[in-house]
């Protein structure tokens, strides 16, 4: 410092300089950090590449994590530089947010060409097994395909609307789902109250699906458990 006196003071002005000219960027104000444009640029290009390769693996999948999105970056990218770099990109329109994921613009889930017969074929079994519709493991027998591979198409479908996760094993038909529904309303707004062995009575089950019904139906906020039994959510 004493050879060169000036040599911060140069410095300043020369950092404040590329700033100004948009050459570098503060992305950090508290730690006082700084990166290139051209990095950010391809850090921009390897995000809506890592983005778009992600839908091309997973087309049922409704978008990637933004944890998983940054670690895709080989050699990581600093935590608040990726945030900037991603915030830019959303609202430039290039990437959306759609809830905790990040997809590519105008991007829409759908099942690959392989599985969209398969997707119909679940509905059916489904919607052909009312209350009392097969187990995963059964599905994934009867159609000749893996647990994996049925769980992305339950998935999608769940996205979709078209079916209702009760458990990991146990799924309904949208159909039936809504007629479960509307057996529990109407039999709670009666007697004030619904037990398990009601459930069973009402919906003409067996214990290993009543239950699981009346779990799930605590669960999305439609019913509320009071004691022993079940009422209806202050909402319904």
């Amino acid at each position: 410092s004493e050879a060169f006196p000036d040599a911060g003071s140069r410095t300043d002005k020369l950092l404040q300089a590329l700033l100004s000219t948009g050459e570098v960027i503060r992305f950090d104000a508290v730690a006082d950090l700084y990166a290139h444009a051209v990095y950010l640029d391809k850090v921009k290009e390897l995000l809506i590449e890592r983005v778009q390769a992600f839908h091309t693996s997973n087309p049922s999948s409704p978008g990637i994590s933004r944890e998983h999105l940054r670690s895709s970056v080989q050699g990581g990218v600093d935590p608040k530089l990726f945030h900037k770099v991603l915030q830019e990109l959303i609202k430039k329109g290039t990437l959306q947010e759609s809830g905790p994921n990040i997809t590519a613009q105008g991007f829409s889930a759908s099942l690959a060409l392989d599985h969209r017969d398969l997707g119909e074929q679940v509905v059916r079994l489904l919607d052909k097994g009312g209350f009392e519709p097969p187990k995963t493991s059964e599905m994934a027998e009867h159609l000749r395909i893996s647990s994996k591979d049925l769980s992305g198409i339950l998935g999608f479908l769940s996205r979709d609307g078209r079916v209702a996760k009760v458990n990991d094993d146990l799924y309904l038909s949208r159909r039936h789902e809504d007629a479960l529904k509307e057996k529990v309303r109407a039999f709670i707004q009666e007697k004030q109250a619904m037990a398990p062995a009601d459930m069973k009575t009402v919906i003409g089950v067996s214990r290993k699906y009543a239950i699981p019904f009346m779990e799930y139906l605590d669960r999305i906020h439609f019913t509320m458990r009071v004691g022993d039994v079940r009422k209806l959510a202050s909402s319904k």
